[in-house]
């Protein structure tokens, strides 16, 4: 039976109890699943595409398109009950079956084929001059993504902005042309067979904290901000600053890559949206505050300043525009001045 009551506060013991929950007991109990190990995971034997992770929280079923960090969200996305109910329901070890009909002879969908644009040979200079230039991000943020084999040039000169598993393996690629506005609107896609429960991802050495885009480029504009800031602020490792915090980027603005990231990284206990300022944008913002306040992260809402844009990258390239500015009048003020002595 459901043994939540409205109005029942949790106390923190009982959030952290539901948490460390072994997720194979829980899912066992629920549907009677039965679960064996697969190299470092544990594989549901009644529903292939139903794993769990090696730290036996978190989980993903392929076929059902949801994933989850601990047992609390398995209760959420596969039986319909509320954050709360889910903790209460699990302190109490009561579990209550879902009226979802489970069938044994289900069968779960093939895994998608990720084909990745042929890369073009060379330096990839198409792509340096359009990020650099049009997007105005920094080279040192380029040369990380090129390094760790997340971006690359294809043959038809587009940047390719590729997500990988925890393995490295790749799951998902962005496309997008690098022609300027004044020769056509620039192309943008996704590679055929990509996976969208896995985004772009910059790693950083934070492993509490994660920031959540709904573009690769805007990923990459905020790193470019923090450089400027450190480097005006005079850290001395400016150029290295911006690599503490992890980056992931959505590819729009639904959750999924997000739900995909935290089941595999139980550390992260605080989320930070830098969404667009559109109504798509401030909704998920809005959305994304109550879900995953109500999962027990702290999370933070930081779309652009007003007037400074729709997103990271249009704050970024005025933010550039703006700082060129003021080293050309501080330039002209300094060979005035100098001229009349």
């Amino acid at each position: 039976m459901n043994v939540f009551k409205p109005g029942t506060r949790l106390s923190d013991e009982q959030i952290q109890a539901a948490r460390d929950m072994s997720t194979c007991e829980v899912i066992s109990a629920i549907t009677g699943f039965s679960f064996e190990r697969a190299g470092s995971e544990w594989k549901c034997k009644e529903h292939n595409s139903l794993r769990v992770f090696k730290d036996g929280k978190g989980w993903i079923w392929y076929s059902q398109n949801i994933s989850g960090a601990t047992s609390i969200d398995f209760l959420m996305k596969s039986e319909g009950y509320s954050w709360q109910q889910a903790v209460t329901t699990l302190t109490n070890g009561q579990y209550t079956p879902s009226s979802y009909s489970y069938h044994k002879d289900e069968q779960p969908e093939k895994p998608k084929q990720l084909n990745l644009p042929e890369r073009t040979p060379g330096k990839y200079s198409r792509v340096y001059a359009y990020l650099m230039k049009q997007r105005c991000i920094d080279v040192e943020v380029i040369n990380y993504c090129v390094k760790n084999e997340i971006l690359y040039e294809d043959k038809r000169g587009n940047c390719v902005f590729v997500g990988k598993d925890d393995t490295g393996k790749p799951k998902y690629a962005m496309l997008r042309g690098t022609y300027t506005p004044d020769k056509g609107q620039a192309f943008k896609g996704e590679a055929s067979g990509s996976n969208k429960m896995y985004g772009f991802r910059m790693d950083g050495t934070c492993e509490t904290h994660l920031y959540v885009f709904e573009a690769p480029i805007d990923a990459l504009s905020h790193a470019t901000l923090n450089i400027q800031r450190s480097k005006d602020m005079g850290i001395a490792d400016w150029k290295n600053s911006w690599k503490r915090h992890t980056r992931l980027a959505l590819g729009g603005t639904a959750d999924v890559a997000l739900g995909t990231y935290l089941a595999t990284h139980p550390k992260v206990n605080e989320i930070s949206f830098c969404l667009d300022r559109d109504e798509a944008g401030r909704t998920a913002s809005a959305k994304y505050l109550e879900k995953y306040s109500a999962q027990g992260y702290k999370v933070n809402i930081y779309a652009v300043p007003e007037n400074c844009g729709k997103d990271y990258n249009e704050y970024l390239c005025k933010v550039t525009e703006h700082r060129k500015n003021v080293s050309r009048q501080m330039s002209a003020s300094y060979n005035k001045q100098h001229k009349t002595r």
